[in-house]
């Protein structure tokens, strides 16, 4: 009889274990689980958000490229909107410049700041972004076409720089033709500029990989190289131009000066002299 309700109580604890459908985690010999909170099943902790790229060329809304204002001849510094919010004398650059430094903040510059003449240095980005751990400067570009020329309205009379798109779209102050000013700027300027012009030698912008300004190596927008100016070229730089035109004496003859653009050929009239490049009228 005894042995009959041992086998019965063995069959009942089966039952139970087949009926009851939680998974079970078998732990390796020689480990012991983890302690838990009797009767709370614990959640499984998810794995920390994995930050944007610094190198990712994006205007970060938790960044900014800030400056000190409260002393002369700072170096502007990737900053939180926190921090930027909490400081008066940190204030955002947008540009080359921070833009309306409080009294407050340019009375405690040293007395050695009314003998020298300083500016602020330029930062190695002007985009800034988050790497997890605190607020660093960011490429402003990948390719040419994160970059456009734009003005910074809230300088006075200010010409086109090479700015990337990615502050762009987001600084009220700054605008090109492509990207026109939106509400809530407010401008430096008392007044016109008047006649003031200040057209810029070249309209193109593209990113340059590597810079060396600021010395951390990001990329930058800037203005495109310009080209020289047909009246300045020798007789094969001109060739290649498709915008020049070489000029020279009856029958001038380009294959005389082994240029590249021509190749090789033949003069049968003896040839002219180069007199010189202009450009092609339109």
């Amino acid at each position: 009889m005894r042995n009959l309700i041992i086998a019965g109580n063995i069959m009942l604890v089966v039952l139970i274990a087949a009926c009851d459908n939680r998974s079970v985690a078998v732990e390796p010999e020689g480990v012991t689980p983890p302690a838990t909170s009797a009767g709370i099943e614990e959640s499984p902790v998810p794995p920390p958000a994995k930050p944007d790229e610094p190198n990712e060329p994006n205007a970060d809304p938790q960044c900014a490229v800030a400056i000190r204002v409260d002393d002369c001849c700072t170096r502007p510094q990737a900053a939180s909107r926190t921090e930027i919010e909490a400081d008066a004398c940190l204030l955002e650059v947008i540009g080359d410049r921070p833009v309306g430094i409080p009294d407050a903040c340019a009375a405690k510059w040293p007395a050695i700041c009314a003998t020298v003449r300083c500016t602020f240095s330029p930062a190695p980005s002007s985009l800034a972004t988050f790497d997890g751990q605190k607020c660093v400067f960011a490429d402003e570009c990948q390719s040419d076409a994160d970059c456009t020329m734009a003005a910074d309205y809230a300088q006075c009379c200010s010409c086109d720089e090479a700015q990337p798109i990615a502050l762009v779209e987001n600084a009220p102050c700054l605008a090109s033709s492509e990207f026109p000013s939106i509400e809530g700027c407010k401008s430096a300027c008392v007044g016109d500029c008047g006649s003031y012009n200040c057209k810029a030698d070249n309209d193109k912008a593209i990113c340059q990989i590597n810079s060396d300004k600021g010395g951390e190596g990001k990329n930058i927008c800037t203005p495109a190289p310009v080209a020289p100016a047909c009246e300045t070229l020798g007789v094969c730089d001109c060739l290649a131009r498709p915008e020049c035109q070489a000029l020279g004496e009856q029958c001038f003859c380009p294959y005389e000066h082994s240029c590249p653009a021509v190749g090789s050929g033949f003069c049968y009239c003896g040839g002219g002299k180069f007199l010189g490049c202009a450009a092609k009228e339109h």
